[in-house]
């Protein structure tokens, strides 16, 4: 399913020597999958006990609706029960014709996923659709993002706003999310700021990292808006303090380049290395860098390869190209002038331009 991609193009900070440059990659994810509601009507989670669910099975036979949906439920999750999406899907239908809403609204989900019964978007968009209308916010988000994406129904980018935006404003986390994204991207929608940031900050205080890391980059970079780099900074290190690798990422480069903030390299080392862990490729590659030639950091060139390799692995071309120097020179590895070829053709591979240039030279 396509998502909302906001990909943001910031400044590549060069460095002199055998290496390349360091380089800033961001890319928040958005919200706009199909969420299944999943928690009992009565806000039970546990298994119900079997005199409970007998007892359920002789309700939803006889017609209650809440019971239909208690034991769709069931045996969607297997609770209690073994897992079963086609008798899942036939309770939901059987309460949701009787106009119950989370049983609408799970049977969107089931049409939109295919589990239960064959995928049909027009299906899960008219059950959206009712689910919608007698106030369900998860179907609120939903039918947002069919109108959106044009899924089961024709594209109707005003609508799409209408629906997240009554999601949003009952506090729908996701909904707020793609609202800042709507506003801040002017993607099929007229561009707005205010609106952006208004949206992006009320899903930052319920702690949504996208929203935290896009504010950060948005007052950093002065995107239709003052530069604020307290701001930017602030909304940075609240986003990489959850995990959130991008804004590892970024406040590794304010300090290492003193954007916002003192240089401060034991700093800029330790945010690059939180993002590093999680599988970040540029912070891998500048961690690289830094052990590899920064005349403030103890060099370490094994580690500086093993960092390249790892980045390289992921297909970032500036690491690639990394390893092969490293190979060529003898640079934290044995010199090996085969593998230093594999390197150079990866690189150009992936579409460094001074990998290529240098292949061409020598008629490879």
């Amino acid at each position: 399913m396509d998502r909302f991609r906001w990909i943001f193009v910031v400044l590549l900070l060069s460095l002199l020597g055998l290496w390349d440059s360091i380089s800033l990659m961001a890319q928040p994810e958005a919200n706009s999958v199909y969420p299944s509601y999943q928690a009992m009507i009565n806000g039970q989670t546990d298994p119900p006990p079997k005199d409970e669910l007998t007892k359920l099975r002789e309700l939803a036979a006889e017609g209650d609706e809440v019971a239909q949906f208690k034991l769709a439920l069931a045996y969607d999750y297997g609770q209690g029960v073994p897992e079963n999406k086609i008798l899942a899907f036939y309770w939901y239908l059987s309460a949701a014709k009787l106009g119950q809403p989370d049983a609408q609204h799970n049977l969107g989900v089931a049409y939109a996923t295919g589990e239960g019964v064959e995928q049909n978007l027009e299906e899960a968009f008219n059950w959206f659709l009712a689910a919608a209308q007698q106030g369900k916010i998860e179907a609120q988000f939903n039918l947002a993002l069919a109108y959106n994406q044009g899924q089961g129904t024709p594209q109707d980018k005003a609508l799409a706003i209408e629906w997240f935006f009554k999601a949003a404003e009952r506090g729908h986390l996701p909904s707020q999310f793609n609202l800042g994204v709507i506003y801040s991207s002017g993607d099929g929608y007229p561009k707005n700021m205010p609106e952006a940031l208004k949206w992006f900050e009320k899903a930052a205080e319920q702690g949504d990292l996208g929203s935290q890391f896009n504010l950060g980059v948005i007052y950093s970079q002065g995107q239709d808006t003052p530069v604020d780099m307290a701001k930017a900074y602030m909304w940075y290190t609240k986003a990489a303090e959850s995990g959130h690798p991008g804004a590892s990422l970024n406040l590794g480069i304010i300090h290492h380049f003193g954007q916002g903030a003192p240089v401060n390299k034991v700093q800029a080392i330790r945010w690059y290395t939180l993002a590093a862990e999680k599988g970040e490729p540029t912070a891998q590659y500048n961690l690289g860098i830094l052990y590899a030639q920064d005349s403030e950091v103890p060099k370490n060139e094994a580690l500086a390869v093993a960092f390249f390799r790892a980045a390289a692995d992921q297909g970032h071309n500036m690491a690639a190209y990394a390893l092969s120097q490293a190979y060529q020179n003898g640079l934290g590895v044995s010199k090996d002038l085969a593998q230093a070829q594999v390197w150079l053709r990866k690189a150009a591979e992936l579409g460094h331009e001074r990998a290529k240039k240098t292949l061409a030279e020598f008629g490879n």
